[in-house]
């Protein structure tokens, strides 16, 4: 039976006294004259609730306001006849076994989640599904399969989902900042789930053998992979660890079905099991100049089979150290860049790139430009430090560009987006993009708009007084010479605003 549930914890309130019992509407209570605080209770004279469920925030009795905050212990428990349940951001506690046996519900809504943690239990903060005595109070745990977490939570706390043996999928908000330990582990049907970009810490074994997960991306605000995170993922089949991970912990991806792990330049440290067992794993690609810290089974037994990727530079250093030495075969990095039949686009790496050796593509940045003539200067380099943005000529194809080493950068009017950007007017500036607009592949005028990440635009000094419509580009080598004939683009005289991302 599929179920959907939308999540609300909060903090704990007091338990009610000197209460009275009271039915209103569908609902009993328990009403506290003194707090001014109602509790819905069980139904009376042995029946059971049914239907649809709303528990209202307020309640009126004997001519006074009451604020339905707490859901009493056993409540709702073998109410098999309730199809759907609504329940208020007033309720600030919820007791033992309220939702125990209840296995017809199709729907339970909480609004106005704080944290997932804070839930009270008589008083105390637990996890959504036991108390630390391990009580049930909620269903959840092997009924519920589909979860939505609506927009306003920051935090999914410790062990929130562990072994929801139903769960398929979980969608969770743009609002998400931290995943608890132990979050999702044992969630084994558990396929669904992305995360959001802005999640900043992801707990201890949070995934751990989620054995359908067989894509995740990790957001890129991620420094840490904590122990254990994706022990056992076994679905999973392709990694990419974010530009900013400095180190990899203990068995976190430990008997993983992974193939495919891209390791960034910052990574320092990968620990102990880190993808031992993962004995589908063929390639890593790992940019890092400085070799990382390994213990002696971060990697699987198999490593004789397995590919490892580095920068050219840095391939003798990995060939002479241990467990480096041991990969079956060390090649050298590259980076695929596609150019359209167009033979011309803007590109940003998250690399340091080498185009010494690469024939049919040339690579230029925009190194200067006269605002009252609209003469561009390009000049053709060979060497690209990451996050520059650059201009692309050649032939229509895939080529394969090694990395490297690069440290230092260029005066560039090319700028670089290593992520979606949103290009904004600012006064004494005009932004270009390249695009196949209304008048063919040219730099249009944007002043708004959004520019897809791993692209480049002019963004250019000019005057009021300027009489420039037109960018004209002359292009030289690398020495000053004369590299290609000069280039005039076209007219710039009218917005293109909905070319932005025809690059």
């Amino acid at each position: 039976m599929k179920r959907l549930l939308s999540l609300f914890f909060v903090f704990a309130y007091g338990l009610a006294i000197n209460a009275d019992e009271v039915q209103i509407g569908s609902l009993w209570y328990d009403v506290n004259i003194q707090t001014g605080v109602a509790k819905v209770i069980k139904y009376k004279n042995n029946a059971n609730y049914s239907g649809n469920i709303v528990i209202p925030s307020e309640i009126t009795y004997n001519e006074n306001q009451y604020t339905v905050s707490i859901i009493g212990e056993k409540a709702f428990e073998s109410c098999n006849n309730i199809v759907s349940i609504v329940i208020p951001s007033s309720i600030k506690t919820i007791e033992n076994q309220a939702f125990s046996s209840t296995f017809n519900i199709k729907e339970v809504h909480y609004d106005s989640l704080e944290a997932l943690l804070e839930i009270s239990f008589l008083g105390q903060v637990s996890t959504p599904v036991t108390d630390k005595n391990s009580t049930k109070v909620f269903f959840g745990d092997d009924e519920v399969t589909n979860v939505v977490i609506p927009e306003g939570v920051e935090r999914i706390g410790n062990q929130t989902f562990e072994n929801w043996s139903a769960l398929t999928s979980v969608q969770l908000p743009s609002s998400l900042r931290s995943i608890g330990n132990y979050a999702f582990a044992g969630c084994m049907l558990l396929s669904n789930i992305n995360i959001p970009r802005n999640v900043d810490h992801i707990g201890t074994y949070a995934f751990s053998w989620c054995k359908q997960i067989s894509n995740i991306t990790i957001p890129e605000k991620i420094t840490t992979i904590e122990d254990g995170t994706f022990l056992a993922c076994v679905s999973l089949e392709e990694i990419e660890i974010p530009y900013y991970v400095t180190s990899i912990g203990y068995n976190s991806f430990c008997d993983s079905g992974v193939s495919s792990v891209i390791l960034p330049k910052s990574i320092e440290t990968l620990g102990s099991g880190a993808f031992w067992g993962c004995y589908n794993l063929s390639d890593i690609y790992c940019y890092a100049e400085t070799l990382p810290s390994t213990e002696y089974n971060s990697f699987p037994t198999t490593i004789g089979n397995i590919t490892l990727h580095v920068n050219a530079n840095a391939i003798e250093l990995y060939n002479s150290t241990s467990p480096w030495n041991e990969f079956g075969h060390i090649e050298t990095l590259s980076k695929d860049i596609t150019i359209s039949s167009l033979g011309i686009a803007t590109y940003c790496s998250d690399d340091d790139l080498d185009f010494t050796g690469v024939d049919g593509i040339k690579a230029y940045i925009a190194s200067g430009y006269n605002n009252n003539t609209g003469n561009v200067l390009l000049t053709r380099v060979k060497e690209v430090p990451a996050g520059t943005g650059i201009l692309l000529m050649g032939d229509g194809g895939t080529y394969e560009i090694p990395t490297t080493d690069v440290d230092y950068t260029y005066a560039n009017l090319l700028v670089g987006t290593l992520e979606d950007t949103n290009l904004t007017s600012v006064v004494g500036y005009k932004n270009y993009i390249l695009a196949n607009g209304s008048s063919g592949v040219k730099f249009y005028l944007s002043e708004n708009g959004t520019l897809a990440a791993n692209k480049a635009y002019l963004k250019i000094q000019t005057s009021a007084n300027s009489a420039a419509k037109i960018l004209k580009f002359s292009i030289v080598g690398e020495n000053g010479e004369n590299d290609d004939n000069t280039t005039d683009v076209g007219n710039v005289n009218a917005l293109e605003s909905n070319k932005e991302k025809v690059i």
